[in-house]
């Protein structure tokens, strides 16, 4: 009687939410246009006019409306408890992403490290040996705000004594360049405007790019970027302009590509200038190191030569090409007088792809390592340089490894651990004795549970009859029955693969019968560039059709039904989620498009949209309005339509995708449904891309995303 009494109240508590879910109505003043002899009209345009007080009003009582319904439901606080209870088991992670990975110089390592109590994390180093840490910085010193400070990235001149960190304010993503001696433990510069960490020269002159301005949401932001150099002591009005649009045209030909310069490594005899965009493939340039402030620029890698990813060894260069061969083949050719259609091959793949996604290669003194990736599966190579004699490297680990080399010009190399169930782990490469020093370097602590934990690899057949791989993260000994609810996301543009990431919430997911699957969809990069280009533009649709074939694979198996699946899918990832719930709305319990891209013929318009348009395409050519249409999930919002349960989620800081692209697509939603279910807009205030959320803000979301599912697809433990 207790259990009945219970879920009663339960029952009556969904119910009482159910009444109050009335989201504040948008205010609509809708616009149409002509494209290519077809008309479009866009009935929420006025959204996007964030100065209209009216427009921003909704945005804030959608906000207050969402935050005091998610609030109410029944398991919210039960598991935001549990996730900061798991939290607090965690005596310490360390930062595994671009620009904050661990940084070895000699014995020494720097690294970013959070501790269970802690909002952000603070900059360490250690003794490898020894293992004494000591800290080094904490962005947090000094700031009586309530608005956190969040290390975006640092990088560690080559005689360790010297480091550049880069600070943002939590929820933005341009900030300050900090440069830190770190013996005397003082900061001695600082650079306004800066995004990503300082390319060392020497111990006393550096590298970075500025930003022409920090507020992300205006629409130019982005634009005349300038790579300078920096000497430590000088004026910072007077570093030197090496590469711009402005100044180079002829090497920097648009105001939105981005000029980096760095050193290929220590004591190289040039300086890279890489022009990058969107694009798989970029315009490169060498200068020879001068002891003027003289620069002049060469062409290493055109753009045509499909050369995905590089490094120079002293006066060779190596590249990942695609040219002639979508599974991918390493090149070497001279740095002084490259010559890319007559390189020397140094490695093929035998089964797979080599992928350009990830690091494809790595170099030591010796060695060339690479990763031949087939889907989801992975083995590393090496080639010796004297001889070119190819064997594998087989390690006695079980997750996926990557090599990391600390020098191309000697034998010292890291093997890189990841696993979906357990904690990345960094281990000591012997290459003489082809083995790892165990044990390893644990970057996060282990948690309880995940030991119950399996993952299990399995294929969907598309609509087209491809192949597409799955990631499911399971309880052990699960029973295939069709009861148990799972949460399917996917990305699928840029090429981008889904490396396996350790989130300890799984574990609070599956204690509510929930199975995380991700989807290894077309766009992506898993079986190379022609995976990339099988949902690429016109290819597209493959995207969400991949992961519509996911969704009935894993009804179909057992492990789930169209009334306990979730559809998921963050940034790019939006197009997955929202294409896939408005084409089979029939299909899902729940949709939850996270910072999602939403609106695809309005994506150029926003702060970084027009520096996406090498992936998605304009308006203003006919084929790709087509494909873009295609792509656009508000636009196929039809009224009358019986949607999914949707929670939206967005941020006021976010300039990479602009709280208006979600906002309209919730607007239309909320308008259009005849389901009754919930369509909920969550605003992050004080967020962005992700990219500067604290610990806080991190486990609120996950509760907030866990609760609205469980509360939609009711099931046999709660």
């Amino acid at each position: 009687m207790k259990t009945l009494h219970f879920l009663g109240l339960i029952l009556l508590e969904s119910m009482l939410i159910n009444l109050q879910a009335q989201s504040p109505k948008a205010p609509s003043r809708p616009a149409t246009e002509s494209f290519f002899g077809k008309n479009i009209t866009d009935p929420f345009r006025n959204l996007e006019d964030l100065n209209d007080s009216s427009v921003m009003n909704w945005y804030k009582a959608q906000a207050a409306f969402t935050d005091a319904q998610l609030a109410k439901l029944p398991m919210r606080e039960t598991i935001l408890n549990e996730l900061k209870e798991l939290n607090s088991k965690l005596a310490y992670e360390i930062k595994l992403a671009p620009y904050v990975l661990p940084v070895f110089r000699g014995d020494k390592m720097f690294y970013i490290k959070t501790l269970a109590n802690e909002q952000s994390g603070k900059l360490y180093y250690r003794q490898v040996e020894t293992g004494g840490e000591i800290l080094i910085f904490d962005p947090d010193q000094n700031n009586s705000t309530d608005i956190s400070n969040v290390i975006a990235g640092f990088s560690v001149s080559d005689d360790g004594s010297k480091i550049s960190v880069v600070v943002i304010r939590q929820g933005n993503e341009v900030g300050r360049l900090l440069i830190i001696d770190w013996k005397e433990k003082k900061q001695i510069e600082s650079i306004e405007r800066v995004k990503e960490p300082a390319a060392w020269l020497d111990e006393e002159t550096f590298v970075y790019t500025q930003y022409h301005s920090s507020d992300v949401l205006n629409n130019r932001y982005r634009l005349n970027r300038e790579a300078k150099k920096h000497v430590i002591g000088t004026p910072v009005n007077n570093d030197q302009i090496i590469l711009s649009h402005e100044n180079n045209p002829d090497i920097v030909p648009d105001s939105l590509k981005y000029p980096l310069v760095y050193l290929p490594h220590h004591n190289a005899k040039y300086l890279i200038g890489h022009v990058r965009s969107v694009d798989p493939f970029n315009d490169v340039y060498l200068s020879k190191i001068l002891t003027t402030n003289s620069y002049s620029w060469y062409s290493l890698i055109k753009k045509q030569d499909q050369i995905a990813q590089f490094a120079l060894q002293d006066t060779k260069v190596f590249g990942l090409s695609t040219k002639n061969n979508k599974n991918g083949k390493i090149l070497m050719t001279s740095a002084e007088h490259p010559d890319w259609d007559h390189a020397k091959v140094i490695a093929e793949p035998s089964r797979g792809v080599i992928n350009q996604s990830n690091p494809p290669f790595m170099l030591t003194k010796d060695y060339l390592y690479y990763v031949e990736t087939y889907g989801v599966e992975k083995k590393i190579y090496r080639v010796k340089l004297s001889d070119l004699k190819k064997e594998e490297v087989k390690l006695p680990v079980t997750g996926n490894v990557f090599p990391v080399s600390l020098s191309p010009l000697e034998s010292h190399l890291k093997m890189y651990e990841l696993s979906w169930i357990h904690p990345p782990v960094i281990y000591d490469f012997d290459e003489t004795k082809k083995s790892i020093r165990m044990p390893g370097f644990w970057l996060t602590s282990n948690v309880a549970g995940s030991d119950n934990m399996e993952v299990e690899i399995a294929y969907a057949v598309s609509h087209d009859s491809i192949k597409i791989p799955l990631t499911i993260i399971k309880p052990k000994g699960l029973k295939k029955d069709g009861s148990h609810r799972v949460i399917l996301s996917g990305y699928g543009s840029y090429g981008t693969v889904m490396l396996p990431i350790f989130d300890p919430s799984v574990c609070v997911f599956a204690n509510h019968d929930v199975i995380t699957v991700i989807a290894h969809v077309r766009g992506g990069g898993e079986f190379g560039e022609q995976w990339r280009l099988g949902g690429f533009k016109s290819t597209k649709q493959n995207t969400w059709k991949d992961a519509i074939a996911c969704a009935e694979y894993l009804i179909r198996e057992g492990y789930t039904n169209p009334s306990k699946l979730a559809i998921m899918g963050k940034s790019a990832g939006g197009i997955l989620a929202g294409r896939a719930m408005t084409e089979r709305p029939d299909l899902f319990a729940v949709a939850i498009p996270q910072v999602g891209i939403l609106n695809m013929l309005r994506f150029e318009f926003t702060p970084v949209g027009s520096a996406q348009i090498g992936e998605f395409g304009t308006i203003k050519k006919e084929e790709d309005f087509i494909n873009l249409y295609n792509m656009d999930s508000y636009m196929h919002i039809n009224d009358g339509t019986s949607y999914p349960a949707t929670l939206v989620t967005g941020s006021l800081n976010d300039p990479r995708v602009i709280v208006w692209q979600p906002g309209k697509f919730a607007a239309r939603l909320q308008a259009a449904s005849s389901s009754g279910k919930p369509v909920w807009f969550r605003i992050d205030m004080h967020g962005g891309h992700g990219l500067a959320e604290t610990k806080d803000q991190e486990l609120k979301q996950t509760a907030d995303i866990l609760a609205f599912l469980l509360w939609q697809t009711p099931g046999k433990k709660e």
